[in-house]
């Protein structure tokens, strides 16, 4: 039950890998049964607000509802501001972290600040990335991330490309695989809790696909996250 409540959370708002530059809505299943909805704001070329809610018997059982808003450079990608408010189940947490240029620091606002020599993106902006960086200049390499006060390496492994639905219409897409490592063993810990979906997007035992489309806007039709064999599916609905 604890691996199936945070891959809720995990999945749900692990979505935001689907910037857009108008709303969108995308569907969350477990094994083809519909566990929420995440819909996606991006005002701006530096902004993205993503709201993901429960829906179903999810929704009488362990009903969440979170906000994640994150601005950042629209050049370079790196996170200068993240906000997120959550409710899941019983428990509810705000956080607030900014970019301080002048001290390269994150400044967990009532909690800590770490200290950064590089300038970092945050999982949502390293999404937003795959929205607009051509394959050539995305496959294989490197991105560093800031992630609740710990630092880790990201990196899209492109695997094939092939055809996904998206309602009645099929979309050529590019497959990829995403990994995730810590960025050194110093990293620290500024919450003794968090959410599902913060505390275990990083999982090293995770195994995280996402599939963009090759043309137009360049969305992410789909991804997938597998721990523990429960596989969950996130999908553009027409």
């Amino acid at each position: 039950m604890k691996h199936f409540r945070f891959l809720l959370i995990l999945l749900t708002t692990a979505v935001v890998m689907f910037p857009s530059a108008q709303s969108q809505t995308y569907e969350i299943s477990v094994w083809g049964f519909q566990i929420g909805e995440v819909n996606i704001h991006t005002p701006t070329s530096d902004s993205m607000s993503v709201r993901a809610t429960s829906t179903g018997i999810v929704d009488i059982i362990f009903p969440f509802d979170n906000d994640y808003i994150t601005t950042f450079d629209s050049t370079t990608y790196a996170c200068t501001s993240y906000r997120k408010s959550v409710k899941q189940g019983t428990f509810e947490q705000k956080l607030t972290c900014v970019w301080d240029e002048s001290s390269h620091e994150f400044n967990y606002k009532k909690y800590d600040r770490v200290s950064r020599e590089e300038k970092h993106h945050n999982i949502f902006s390293l999404f937003s990335r795959v929205h607009h960086t051509p394959l050539s200049e995305l496959d294989t390499k490197w991105f560093l991330m800031e992630h609740e006060g710990s630092s880790f390496r990201a990196r899209f492994l492109w695997a094939d490309s092939m055809n996904l639905f998206v309602g009645s219409d099929s979309i050529s897409s590019n497959h990829f695989r995403l990994d995730v490592f810590p960025a050194n063993k110093k990293n620290v810990k500024i919450l003794d809790q968090t959410d599902y979906f913060s505390r275990n997007i990083t999982h090293q035992k995770g195994v995280r696909q996402l599939w963009v489309e090759r043309g137009g806007d360049k969305h992410i039709l789909q991804a997938s996250f597998t721990l523990s064999g429960i596989p969950i599916k996130i999908q553009m609905k027409p």
